[in-house]
């Protein structure tokens, strides 16, 4: 009866081991199928929004439409990205999700009524902790690598306008270092010259904001001296032309901070030739937003140099273009900010012009945008100095026209904006210290 009982026993182990088996099988099998059901989804889901994205861009009326779709499918995203998150083993296709995610947050602006810079970090920091939570597995992945360095540039990009530039710092240095890793390792490889450019670019950029010109110097001549390399090795590709055309546009900041007018002047002028010889090849990433941009940079030079009515000229161009985009996209937060800017610098150009009517028009039109954009995005620092550098404006214009109560209004609302950002300690770039400089000139002006 004992021999029979230890049979019977080791027979339903061995029949319960065997379901068990079976059970993980299963339960394997179904956790694959989920997965690839779930990368599938991800899949076209990017794609959708790639296709949102390109399609409608430049559709007249298509605005609401667009951002109606990408906020459907952001959701979509997001929910197949936390099923994704739930595995063992990360994907590689996640990574990309979160930095899709994160630079709709940037570009498309406030899908979700929240601060849409917040967002847009916290799914660039995903993306490149699930990367490095990869990369332990394979130390050597030279693609991997990659992933994690696009998210650490990416991340660089939004800390800049939130304040955080110490952050943005690390993040650029440590993307550089990555890519110049992966250069050393091939030297001759075009996609790791054109990413280390990058790095360089992004680090410059760091650099500018601060207004460490000298510093940035060496940076943007090692970026511009790769793509031309890339431009050289490849002159037909229209994509590394424009890469070499915004490397050199950077240079021109460095030739303008240097009180190089002249140089600083002509090199915009060749970038907006280089501009507009590309915005009619497909593939070349060209926009018309880059010449604009430009144009811009080439007004505020001849400010510098005293030359009023060109700058005007010039800047008349710049919001010709962003006219166009504003209202091919209303909602969108890039043209709404590149109109603000352009409406500003035309105010500038007006003053210096002796036309303050002009100018007030001009930076009356501008205000609401801006008041608009910084409430949306209170996490955005840059939009919020932004604004107070208006209002310091129109602040003078009342008190030159003797206005002292409405420039003491406006002169309070920037107190206020400034004296926030300046309680988090957070007012490190050359702009903010000459915007703070200016409001306090004008409470002296104002008495008290």
């Amino acid at each position: 009866a004992k021999v029979e009982r230890a049979e019977s026993a080791e027979l339903a182990a061995t029949v319960l081991a065997g379901e068990k088996s079976k059970l993980a099988e299963k339960e394997q099998s179904a956790r694959k199928t989920a997965d690839e059901q779930a990368s599938l989804a991800l899949a076209t889901l990017r794609s959708v929004i790639f296709r949102i994205a390109r399609n409608l861009k430049n559709v007249d009326g298509a605005a609401e439409v667009r951002t109606q779709l990408l906020t459907t499918a952001v959701e979509g995203l997001n929910k197949v990205a936390k099923t994704l998150e739930t595995r063992i083993e990360a994907d590689r296709a996640l990574i990309a999700a979160h930095n899709d995610i994160g630079k709709i947050y940037m570009f498309v602006g406030n899908l979700e009524k929240v601060n849409s810079s917040e967002q847009a970090l916290h799914h660039f920091q995903q993306a490149r902790q699930i990367g490095e939570q990869m990369l332990k597995e394979t130390p050597n992945d030279s693609s991997l690598q990659r992933d994690i360095s696009v998210s650490l540039e990416l991340m660089g990009d939004i800390l800049i306008p939130m304040g955080r530039l110490d952050e943005a710092d690390k993040a650029y240095a440590q993307s550089l270092a990555i890519s110049e890793q992966r250069l050393k390792q091939t030297p001759d490889d075009i996609k790791c010259m054109q990413d280390a450019g990058f790095g360089y670019e992004k680090v410059a950029d760091g650099l500018l904001t601060r207004g460490e010109t000298a510093k940035a110097r060496p940076y943007l001549e090692r970026c511009v001296g790769l793509y031309q390399k890339i431009v050289d090795l490849d002159p037909k590709n229209a994509s590394y032309r424009r890469d070499l055309i915004v490397g050199q546009s950077k240079f021109g900041n460095v030739l303008r901070n240097e009180e190089r007018y002249d140089e600083a002047a002509a090199l915009f002028r060749s970038c907006i030739d280089g501009c507009k010889a590309l915005e009619n090849i497909p593939d070349s990433g060209a926009q018309l937003r880059d010449r604009a941009v430009n144009l811009n940079k080439l007004g505020a030079v001849l400010l510098l140099q005293n030359n009023s009515a060109e700058a005007l000229r010039v800047f008349g161009e710049s919001l010709e273009i962003s006219r166009a985009a504003f209202q091919a996209d209303p909602r969108s937060v890039t043209s709404r900010h590149d109109l603000s800017i352009v409406l500003k610098r035309m105010a500038d150009a007006s003053i210096a012009g002796g036309d303050p009517e002009k100018a007030r028009i001009l930076l009356t039109e501008c205000l609401p945008i801006r008041r608009e954009l910084a409430t949306e995005d209170a996490a955005n620092q840059s939009l919020q100095v932004e604004l107070a550098a208006e209002l310091a404006d129109l602040c003078s214009l009342e008190l030159e026209s003797n206005q002292k109560d409405k420039a003491a209004e406006y002169l309070k609302e920037a107190e206020a904006l400034l004296k926030g950002l300046s309680e988090k300690q957070r007012l490190e770039g050359a702009e903010d210290k000459a915007v703070l400089n200016r409001v306090s000139e004008l409470r002296t002006k104002l008495g008290g």
